[in-house]
Parts: C-alpha cells; sequence; structure tokens
C-alpha cells in the first residue's frame, strides 16, 4: 500500500506541527504548606489548632483549601511555626 493513498499531501500540509506540552511546576497552595510546616515541626492539627485557638475544624478546612485565613491567624501561624534562625552562621 502505498503512503501517498493513504495521507495524500494536502492532509500533510494541513497538519500541525507538534509542540510538546510545557509541564509547568505546579504551584503549592497555602494550605499544602501549612500541613508542610505543621508535620516539620511534629504538631498534630490538634495541637496547633489549641496554639492559634481555632477550632479543628478550622484548621483542617485551611489546610484542605476550602476556607482562606485571615492575616490575624497567619500571623500566628508564623509566630508558632517560624523557626528561629542564627544571624551569624559562624
Amino acid at each position: 500500500m502505498d503512503i501517498v493513498k493513504v495521507f495524500p499531501a494536502e492532509i500533510w500540509a494541513r497538519r500541525r506541527p507538534y509542540r510538546p506540552v510545557k509541564k509547568t511546576k505546579p504551584e503549592v497552595s497555602i494550605g499544602q504548606r501549612l500541613r508542610d510546616y505543621r508535620r516539620a515541626a511534629g504538631l498534630t492539627q490538634k495541637n496547633l489548632a489549641m496554639k492559634l485557638q481555632l477550632k479543628v475544624g478550622s484548621l483542617r478546612a485551611i489546610e484542605l483549601d476550602r476556607e482562606v485565613p485571615a492575616e490575624t491567624v497567619l500571623d500566628a501561624i508564623n509566630n508558632i511555626l517560624a523557626k528561629p534562625y542564627d544571624a551569624d552562621p559562624d
């Protein structure tokens, strides 16, 4: 079978050139970051919720990106989970 009969030149001319799909790095949400930092600090949702004076369900909703935390909550999370660093690494 001749390829010209199966795929005439008109079809080849109309084909779009192959362009690979660019794989972009998925963005990490606030909830995912919070979960990662909480786990790195060795805290459970219950422990962190108690320190933040939030309900566990509210913290869970923030981690699942169902709720957007207020700035005051973000500040409190930052104060609790922030790691102290040495200004002079020597």
